[in-house]
């Protein structure tokens, strides 16, 4: 088979950043001209002759966005082959895949899952979590050496404003003792350094490690902490608790149903509150809870879910001609009802 991975783009993506603002967020994102959309669309349009080929009962296009509903559209009009969008989990993004009118589109994240069915009333949508191979996160096992004075808060993640890890060492060094050790690369990676440093000194370590090795810092963490503004998901708590580390979470819908007796929440833009949610979770006995509330995501249990889902599509469309729309990018009215 061809090779169906995503292309590398530098020089397109190196004259994107360099358009003015309001030509890259007003018409060619409104395009779905920016990088990603064209590496998916590069990808889609390799990928239609062989879905065409194998002419397979159901399509599922995962994480490629408006080009992969719109490649659904064609397939479904053109050879009668139903297809199912699932998205990670941010609003607008998600709206503007699901607004083409797949047979299904299921949305890892509850809140974004009612968002888009108010948005969207004539397409189906369904909330499924994401899953876990729990059995890839054993909580024994080797444990990574980490120099730091006890106990250990772990934030993993990209060093992004949006995660937030700012909060997470302002709240280290509000409860005044543990280190905090921080995993992960981005844009933020040097602010974040220069505040680790001057609040937590040599209680703080900002470095990166291969994704592979993460269970092993898990494992020696006493507490894995993730302060972000949103999550399309939150895997990471998920990663940690099947090591069976107690997770400070945001308190917000999504990481509730993710972390339930696993951890605390908090709204960490409280510091004495962040802080004392990771007092809280050392003085905790967990036992094997956070272990257990990642089991109830593992594969075996998410898997049937999402099986059932894309039959319910392969059964629905053979008795079932219903016409899709094709929403407007603002607003409900259709402005088509093609197949």
């Amino acid at each position: 088979m061809r090779d169906l991975s995503f292309p590398d783009m530098p020089r397109y993506a190196s004259l994107y950043e360099g358009l003015p603002s309001f030509i890259k967020h007003r018409l060619i994102r409104r395009l779905h001209l920016d990088p990603l959309s064209v590496r998916n669309f590069s990808f889609c349009r390799r990928a239609l002759r062989y879905i065409v080929r194998e002419n397979p009962d159901v399509v599922v296009f995962r994480s490629v966005g408006p080009w992969g509903a719109k490649t659904g559209r064609y397939l479904r009009s053109r050879h009668g082959i139903p297809f199912i969008t699932i998205e990670g989990g941010w609003k607008t993004g998600e709206r503007e895949t699901a607004r083409y009118g797949p047979n299904l589109h299921i949305s890892v994240n509850p809140d974004v899952a009612d968002y888009l069915k108010d948005q969207l009333p004539g397409v189906k949508i369904a909330y499924i979590p994401n899953g876990i191979s729990v059995k890839d996160f054993a909580p024994y096992g080797r444990k990574a050496g980490v120099a730091l004075p006890r106990p250990l808060f772990l934030g993993c993640g990209a060093m992004e404003e949006v995660k937030r890890f700012h909060l997470s060492i302002k709240a280290v060094h509000y409860l005044g003792r543990g280190s905090l050790l921080l995993l992960g690369k981005g844009s933020r990676e040097a602010s974040l350094r220069q505040l680790g440093k001057r609040l937590l000194e040599q209680r703080f370590l900002l470095d990166a490690a291969p994704y592979e090795d993460m269970p092993s810092y898990y494992r020696a963490a006493d507490v894995v902490t993730l302060p972000s503004s949103g999550e399309s998901f939150g895997m990471v708590y998920l990663e940690a608790m099947a090591c069976n580390t107690p997770v400070v979470a945001t308190l917000d819908r999504n990481r509730k149903n993710i972390v339930g007796q696993g951890g605390k929440l908090v709204n960490p833009l409280d510091i004495g509150a962040y802080a004392a949610a990771l007092e809280d979770c050392l003085k905790t006995d967990f036992d094997n809870q956070p272990r257990k509330q990642a089991e109830k995501f593992d594969w075996s249990k998410v898997g049937p879910q999402y099986l059932n889902a894309f039959k319910g599509v392969v059964e629905d469309s053979k008795i079932s001609f219903r016409r899709y729309p094709l929403y407007r990018r603002m607003g409900h009215r259709a402005t088509g009802t093609r197949r």
